[in-house]
């Protein structure tokens, strides 16, 4: 903190807070507050998006190009190992996001784009007076026309997903319970507070975390439809 009045960049790496401190920076010490007007690097598309902009900004093309290449590199080869064929039970699933600004902003391109899902519902848990223009612009681009909800308190959560006929919810713990008891058998339990043995402390931004982000969906579907009515004897 004492040093950060000598950096040549800020980047809010959030669309819920920070906003307002970094652009105090940069009228107190005129440092630029940058890339806050893209999504952030979740997904493959949007990730590459972002390391383009980022070496726009400090004229690091060539430094950059080789991350780029490594990391979709990196993507491609593991889904085509091991999940590749997945990705087709996919398509058309409406889905309805319950997340932060943060990340689920960023998810919608992911899932519409990369998994051939239909983000029907958006239900974020702040206000995001700061990044809405980012959420309108990315369904805007995706010609998609989500409904949006602002600061979803448990409440409207469930009042939405009573509403609205999905296939699937992407959210954490309390997302699951509210989904089955309204009878959606997928969930995709990737939030804190998680159900999960261990909380999920992985990456979710980069290439790496598209990586692990998928690893946490695929797992979900398969355990979805697993019986749950199985007596051994």
């Amino acid at each position: 903190l004492e040093q950060a009045g000598e950096a040549t960049a800020n980047i809010v790496l959030s669309h819920d807070v920070g906003y307002k401190f970094a652009r105090k920076m940069q009228q107190t010490h005129d440092i630029p507050l940058i890339l806050d007007d893209i999504p952030l690097p979740i997904g493959v598309n949007n990730t590459t998006r972002w390391l383009k902009a980022l070496a726009a900004h400090f004229k690091i093309d060539e430094k950059v190009e080789p991350i780029i290449k490594q990391g979709e590199e990196m993507v491609v080869d593991t889904l085509r190992k091991r999940a590749l064929m997945i990705i087709p039970r996919y398509r058309n699933c409406r889905i309805a996001v319950s997340a932060d600004g943060t990340l689920g902003i960023g998810l919608v391109r992911m899932l519409f784009e990369e998994l051939e899902m239909i983000p029907e519902v958006l239900l974020f848990r702040s206000a995001m007076p700061d990044s809405r223009s980012i959420l309108e612009r990315e369904l805007d681009s995706l010609g998609l026309a989500s409904r949006v909800i602002f600061s979803a308190d448990g409440y409207q959560v469930k009042q939405t997903l009573e509403e609205f006929d999905v296939d699937a919810v992407i959210g954490s713990a309390w997302e699951k319970y509210m989904a089955e008891e309204l009878g959606i058998k997928i969930v995709f339990d990737v939030f804190s507070p998680t159900n999960r043995e261990t909380y999920v402390d992985k990456p979710y931004f980069g290439y790496e975390g598209m990586i692990n982000i998928m690893e946490v969906i695929a797992n979900d579907w398969d355990r979805a439809f697993r019986s749950k009515e199985i007596h051994w004897t």
